[in-house]
């Protein structure tokens, strides 16, 4: 029942839960609740047999989730804005802040993808500060943490994901010594992203049967990544902007007779680029718009093509 009441409040009553489903939309809302409450509530959900108790506590979830993503916002906001203060990104993102610990974690991993950097976030609080960090392929945070051990009360965790606590008069000599081991260890190949494209494929391709093979791989996660494809030289029939402050990108392509939908979330800072442009070259992942029930393109990158 608890499980099933989770569906309705996320809007999936009827349909059948698939990967994304789970990892974009059922299990932030149970995450939620560890985050900023008690996590046992997440659990007693999911063992709920009283379908009434169910539906108020899915409710619940769903509240608490909403003021998960305005927390996250905030810090989001605070946190841009140091780093745009603090001029040109270096080869680590390190801030501290007076923010809830429970969000700083999806806040470093989102600055880590939009720049491409490792990324520690501090929670300050009395004098303690506690942190979440982030990092890219070619740097292990938990060793590079390792070597800046004399300045942390404890820390833990692995390659790409760690957490660690110090004392916050200490915070200063942290910042040198992790930025000393980046300068060290990160080179400027290192710090420019590589997306890896399993096939590139003529649009013809792109149809609901090529879709239903792609569910066949799923799940999709740590070690079975997401099949990213490519289209090259696709005509750009419209292009717009979309979403809260434009932040996303909406295009219509072609090549031949054959038209496609694309969605480039987080894009939405290329519109001025597409101006006047007649083709693209574009890699994505292939999914199904929930609203419409049509294909849809789902952008990982988006190129011009070269002029010879």
């Amino acid at each position: 029942m608890g499980l099933r009441a989770l569906l309705d409040q996320a809007g999936l009553t009827g349909k059948k839960p698939n990967a994304g489903h789970v990892s974009y939309i059922l299990a932030p809302r149970l995450n939620a609740v560890g985050r900023l409450h008690d996590p046992a509530q997440a659990l007693r959900l999911l063992l709920e047999e009283n379908p009434e108790r169910a539906r108020k506590l899915a409710a619940w979830l769903e509240t608490v989730n909403q003021k998960r993503q305005r927390v996250e916002g905030q810090v989001w906001q605070e946190a841009e804005r140091a780093i745009a203060a603090s001029g040109p990104v270096g080869k680590v993102i390190v801030l501290a802040g007076a923010w809830h610990p429970g969000v700083i974690g999806i806040v470093a991993s989102k600055l880590t993808e939009k720049y491409y950097r490792p990324t520690v976030l501090l929670s300050l609080e009395g004098e303690s500060a506690r942190g979440s960090g982030r990092s890219i392929p070619g740097f292990n945070l938990f060793r590079a943490l390792s070597e800046c051990a004399d300045c942390l009360t404890k820390y833990g965790g692995h390659e790409f994901a760690a957490g660690l606590e110090l004392e916050k008069n200490r915070l200063e000599e942290f910042k040198a010594a992790i930025m000393a081991v980046a300068e060290a260890r990160l080179s400027s190949e290192l710090l420019t992203p590589a997306l890896e494209v399993e096939e590139v494929i003529p649009v013809e391709a792109v149809t609901k049967e090529l879709l239903a093979d792609l569910a066949r791989l799923e799940p999709f996660g740590e070690g079975n990544p997401e099949p990213v494809l490519a289209c090259r030289g696709l005509d750009l029939l419209a292009c717009y902007s979309v979403g809260k402050e434009a932040k996303h990108l909406k295009l219509k392509v072609a090549g031949g007779p054959v038209t496609c939908e694309a969605i480039g979330f987080n894009f939405g800072t290329l519109m001025p680029e597409l101006a006047g442009v007649k083709q693209v070259d574009l890699a994505f992942n292939l999914e199904k718009n929930e609203w419409n029930n049509q294909l849809q393109l789902v952008l990982k990158d988006l190129q011009l093509p070269e002029v010879s």
